[in-house]
């Protein structure tokens, strides 16, 4: 609260403050729970030796206005395969919902054909970093290549 008084008046007036922290709720409508590795995981199961592009669809479940960037967090244990995301940049208005494109292709199709009798996991991490803001949102995406 914070009080106002007026010199040579017997009055103090007196205003209450009131603040709140809102963090806005991002969620992915592909997760699936994976009671193995106890987290949500956004899975996918694509043929293997040629590229394929999809979806994978945002919802702000806040009515707070979402500016950010995808990327991946980086390992370099797959190096068959490249995984690439558009657009990198997004704006996502309040209770609306937003579609991120992704791409996998194999790096050298002569390799990937060649290795295409076993099962091949591609397992990134998604982050979603607001602008102007230390909010990083993670998703789990996993990958499996038959």
């Amino acid at each position: 609260s914070y009080s106002i008084e007026i010199i040579g008046l017997n009055k103090i007036i007196t205003y209450n403050l009131m603040a709140f922290i809102q963090i806005p709720k991002l969620i992915s409508l592909k997760e699936i729970y994976d009671a193995q590795s106890k987290i949500f995981v956004i899975k996918f199961a694509l043929k293997k030796g040629k590229k394929h592009d999809f979806k994978v669809f945002f919802r702000n479940e806040n009515d707070v206005k979402l500016e950010g960037n995808f990327e991946f967090l980086e390992n370099q244990r797959n190096r068959e395969h490249e995984i690439m995301l558009y657009p990198a940049t997004a704006s996502i208005e309040g209770l609306s919902t937003f579609a991120l494109n992704l791409m996998v292709k194999p790096r050298n199709t002569a390799f990937g054909f060649r290795n295409q009798a076993n099962l091949t996991t591609l397992n990134k991490v998604l982050l979603f970093k607001v602008k102007n803001s230390s909010l990083i949102y993670f998703f789990a995406l996993a990958i499996e290549l038959y």
